[in-house]
């Protein structure tokens, strides 16, 4: 799911069980569209100290892909 409770719950289940290295890929992430559920939580994580990085970005503004190694 796109929503922000989906990402957020998907992403803390997914780090409670992940090891050291282990790394998280999000799609349709951007960091223009402060309304999308997927860059409010990403945001979020950048905020709280974790290095989240858009690697990607294509010509529609959601297409971006992002990443976090744990």
């Amino acid at each position: 799911g796109h929503s922000y409770e989906c990402v957020k719950n998907d992403t803390e289940k997914a780090l409670a069980v992940m090891n050291k290295g282990g790394v998280i890929l999000w799609h349709d992430t951007t960091w223009r569209r402060d309304g999308y559920g997927v860059n409010r939580y990403l945001k979020e994580l950048l905020a709280k100290g974790q290095d989240v990085r858009l690697i990607s970005v294509g010509p529609v503004d959601y297409s971006g892909l992002a990443v976090m190694i744990v």
